[in-house]
């Protein structure tokens, strides 16, 4: 390519300087304007005065064009990985999240008043379609629902919906208890907690940060447990600080070690995860900057074989 554009910057070597521009006919000895091989006014049009005459630039331009066109796709297929690492290591990517992820914990008898803890976020139930219908991820408005269980067959159901600000970012959770008695008809139907029976009133709007002491708090309100260290009250707390950074795509799963922490022995079951899948994409495409950067560089380049011209003297030039 370099040659290339060096040959026709070089052009083709001038027999004899000067010369007219129309026919190159040798005029160093002519006297007067008018050539007399081809008529030509030198007076007018000037001598050809260097000892080369490059390419005429419009054939120039349509060479860089053409070896812009053709090497454009090896350049871009050789330096889009690195560009789109060095991007994604800047800026890093965003996490999509489709499917159901749920936290499920048992505990036994003698460890803890709750049978059982479930925290649980119901997305889209076809991971497979992912990436052929984005109303199949997860977003923002998805609410997180919490299930608690005791020994002596009651349950209690809390659900979380997101609270945005005006840029999207979830800043408050509601929260929405409901509660089921063991007495209830088979039909599972959720009853709303009577605001009056409980210390505080439902539902109820609680910053992002401290959602996980209010479930605390529930939790003991639910109960009440007759010993506040219980550890079940604990590991769901942690379990729905867990699930807020798998909800924001901070995290795309979480770990049972972690979850229980020094309760360990309380559990006797656990599920941790669900029809779900995770993928991620990156924040900037390097598709754009690399198009730019390509035509940024040949249109240098176009203007650096442009430059160079044939050398055009005035004449006469001088008396002989």
């Amino acid at each position: 390519m370099a040659v290339v554009l060096w040959l026709m910057i070089r052009g083709r070597r001038l027999p004899n300087t000067p010369a007219c521009p129309s026919c190159r006919y040798y005029v160093r000895d002519l006297n007067g304007c008018i050539c007399p091989e081809c008529g030509n006014d030198l007076c007018a049009s000037g001598v050809l005065g260097g000892m080369r005459m490059p390419v005429a630039r419009w054939i120039r331009s349509l060479v860089v064009v053409f070896l812009a066109v053709v090497l454009f796709a090896s350049y871009a297929r050789y330096v889009f990985t690195p560009f789109q690492d060095l991007f994604d290591g800047i800026l890093g990517r965003h996490v999509d999240h489709s499917g159901n992820y749920r936290i499920e914990i048992g505990f036994n008898p003698t460890a803890s008043e709750i049978d059982s803890i479930k925290v649980e976020v119901d997305g889209q139930t076809n991971p497979t379609l992912m990436s052929d219908a984005p109303e199949n991820l997860w977003d923002d408005q998805m609410p997180m629902h919490v299930t608690l269980k005791w020994h002596d067959g009651r349950q209690q159901e809390l659900t979380l919906r997101p609270v945005l600000n005006k840029n999207g970012q979830i800043v408050e959770w509601e929260m929405h208890p409901v509660t089921q008695s063991k007495d209830e008809p088979s039909d599972n139907s959720p009853v709303v907690v009577d605001p009056n029976k409980s210390p505080a009133a439902y539902p109820k709007t609680v910053p992002s940060s401290s959602l996980d002491d209010h479930v605390s708090m529930w939790v003991e309100q639910s109960g009440p447990l007759s010993d506040p260290w219980d550890p079940a009250r604990f590991v769901l707390a942690r379990s729905v600080s867990r699930m807020q950074l798998i909800h924001a795509r901070k995290a795309s799963s979480a770990d049972l070690h972690d979850l229980l922490g020094e309760s360990a022995q309380a559990q006797v079951s656990s599920t941790i995860g669900g029809n779900f899948m995770t993928m991620s994409r990156p924040m900037l495409r390097a598709h754009w900057f690399i198009f730019g950067l390509w035509v940024v560089v040949w249109v240098v380049v176009l203007i650096l074989v442009l430059i160079p011209n044939t050398r055009y003297e005035q004449w006469p030039q001088r008396t002989f």
